[in-house]
């Protein structure tokens, strides 16, 4: 049985670190680089690029990602981030963010 509990703890570890607890979702801001939410949450499900502000005068190209974190853990969780391209240096910021948590919808 302990052998088994050995194997196991490092694949609930790492389903438990990539989540959407409370103090990551709190420490996200506008301008948080792609590579910073990556190190987060880890590798987005899909990605895809669309047009932000078509309503504005000045619509720009943004990239989408996306995490479907359901049956991963006992709490399903969705997340949408939203990301603008700087550029000065070609990186990935985010826009705004989309997360819900047990059917609990937090927009930002």
């Amino acid at each position: 049985m302990k052998y088994v509990t050995i194997l196991l703890l490092p694949i609930f570890l790492v389903a438990c670190g990539k989540g959407f607890s409370d103090r990551k979702v709190m420490s996200i801001r506008k301008g948080t680089s792609a590579e910073e939410i990556q190190a987060m949450f880890g590798a987005p499900h899909s990605i895809s690029i669309s047009t932000c502000g078509v309503e504005t005068d000045q619509p720009w190209s943004c990239t989408n990602w996306e995490y479907d974190r359901s049956g991963w853990t006992t709490t399903d969780a969705r997340a949408t981030f939203t990301f603008y391209t700087d550029e000065t240096d070609g990186e990935l910021y985010l826009d705004s963010f989309d997360i819900d948590r047990d059917h609990e919808k937090t927009q930002f």
